[in-house]
């Protein structure tokens, strides 16, 4: 995510005290219940592990975003107060997801019970909606980041999300990871840093790709350094190698979260990365200079098995949407999401720039569906299809 999100995402600044909301019966059998897989009245509870073994010890890690999934996992977004006069648009662009995944892979999306209903209406038969109380909508950054061990099991892992280095409140969203978790009855790790998924970027053959200035920052992990949160990072995720990209912190909600900026691809050819560029080549505001100081850089890096990394370029899209807000409009497309025989990937209305995205991302993923979506509004408010989702691996 990126430009100028300090405006966007408004503060929730009410802790509610709200406990877990309970998951009800199937769907249809009242308004606003949701359609309950039997994995959730298992007899077996989830156990934390943190502080027993890290997840390396415990023999799981992340895997890469292009496995095989169970389901995807989204939230409705829930407060006014949050969103103000955009939340319709918000709820329309997650709905719109929400049905374009559906097609390829079962979406699960947790809605407080209250708005349950309406998140049932707006998105369809095909999404099964799961009553939990939450504060907004990016999934991404506040749920769980789902780790395998090649043996048939699946664990949560909890990031302690604070709210993008306390920039806002979101008290029930904090629960997220450890709730989802435990509707799964999956084992739950506790990381000993604090990020966000957005923040996180792997290969799932050992390397990780990260800023610098969204989690070696003293809003997420004070006192901690570069050297010690390498090492909890390659323990908590089951990597071998940490590329560091030094981004640009305090220039929006994120600190620059790595999402927005370079995507690996394990399709095709090996240690190949999709690296976004500003629309204009010329121009010289921050937000360009980094990114292709960030090109560099990643050009001369190696992948944990020392491979040179092979870079692509997106460029991003050059006109911005009639009534969004130039500057923080966020007008990448290197934010896509891949599913179960798709890819989904924004347009912004430039034939040009959503065409060569199209083109480029259909390159990479021969035998998947590209599905370009508009969501001027979650762009408006700081995110992208990425952010609003959470893939969970099939075991």
């Amino acid at each position: 995510m990126a430009k100028e999100q300090l405006l966007t995402r408004r503060g929730f600044l009410t802790r509610s005290m709200l406990a877990l909301g309970a998951v009800a019966g199937v769907r249809g059998a009242r308004p606003g219940t949701v359609g309950v897989k039997s994995a959730f009245s298992r007899a077996t509870r989830p156990t934390s592990v943190s502080g027993v073994a890290s997840p390396a010890e415990s023999g799981f890690f992340l895997p890469s975003a292009e496995v095989a999934h169970e389901r995807t996992w989204m939230a409705w977004p829930a407060r006014e107060d949050v969103w103000g006069s955009l939340l319709p648009g918000a709820r329309r662009d997650i709905a719109a997801i929400a049905r374009a995944i559906a097609r390829f892979e079962p979406v699960w999306l947790i809605a407080r019970p209250e708005q349950a209903a309406s998140a049932a209406a707006a998105c369809g038969a095909g999404v099964e909606i799961v009553e939990i109380v939450n504060d907004d909508c990016w999934m991404r950054d506040m749920g769980p980041l789902f780790l395998v061990n090649g043996r048939g099991h699946v664990a949560g892992l909890g990031l302690n999300f604070n709210g993008w280095g306390h920039k806002q409140v979101h008290g029930n969203d904090a629960k997220v990871a450890r709730e989802v978790t435990a509707l799964l009855g999956f084992p739950f790790f506790k990381a000993p840093f604090v990020s966000e998924g957005g923040a996180i970027e792997v290969d799932g053959l050992g390397s990780v790709l990260c800023t610098e200035s969204s989690i070696i920052n003293p809003n997420r992990n004070r006192g901690k350094t570069k050297a010690q949160l390498t090492e909890e990072l390659l323990g908590t995720l089951g990597a071998k190698k940490v590329l560091w990209l030094p981004g640009l912190a305090g220039h929006d909600i994120t600190d620059d979260h790595i999402d927005g900026l370079a995507r690996f691809v394990r399709t095709g050819l090996p240690a190949r990365v999709v690296v976004d560029q500003p629309a204009d080549p010329n121009a010289t505001d921050v937000w360009a200079t980094s990114e292709r100081q960030l090109l560099k850089r990643l050009e001369h890096m190696t992948d944990a098995q020392n491979r040179r990394l092979t870079c692509l370029t997106s460029r991003e899209s050059q006109t911005i949407p009639s009534g969004e807000t130039p500057g923080v409009f966020v007008n990448v497309y290197v934010n896509w999401y891949t599913c179960n025989g798709a890819v989904l990937l924004p347009a912004f209305g430039d034939r040009k720039a959503d065409s060569a995205a199209r083109s480029l991302v259909a390159g990479l993923y021969p035998g998947r569906e590209v599905v370009q979506l508009r969501i001027d509004t979650l762009a408006e408010g700081g995110g992208g299809i990425h952010c609003v989702t959470q893939q969970e691996p099939a075991p």
